[in-house]
């Protein structure tokens, strides 16, 4: 097999004197086989998300929290913050209903408030 040198190889990590990969065999910077061919084995990684539903809950809870701890806001209001903040707007909505905050409608438009005020 021919080593195609205009693909964009980086050195293999692990391998300090490997600088590229092909098939599964690892070449040095000339091109030339290593001498005993070595199988490159792709591992898994578990990687915590913060992305988890109980998280994005808990994150929408401290969010309302922080937001009407000084009274109401409009609707509208809330959801420019939240997207601002990079907040997902069900979830913002699932836990002010999961706290048992309160709409009530006024003049220019309908409000939020969370049940302790």
């Amino acid at each position: 097999m021919k080593l195609n040198m205009n693909l964009p190889y980086g050195e293999v990590y692990g391998h300090p004197f490997a600088a590229y990969e092909q098939g599964g065999v690892l070449y040095d910077g000339a091109g030339e086989p290593l001498e005993a061919p070595v199988r490159v084995e792709q591992t898994s990684v578990s990687v915590p998300t913060d992305f988890s539903p109980n998280y994005q809950g808990m994150q929408a809870r401290d969010f309302l929290n922080g937001l009407l701890k000084e009274g109401p806001l409009t609707q509208t209001a809330i959801y420019k913050e939240a997207e601002n903040n990079n907040q997902n707007w069900e979830e913002v909505k699932k836990a002010f209903s999961e706290m048992g905050g309160q709409t009530f409608k006024q003049r220019n438009g309908f409000y939020w408030k969370l049940k302790s005020e």
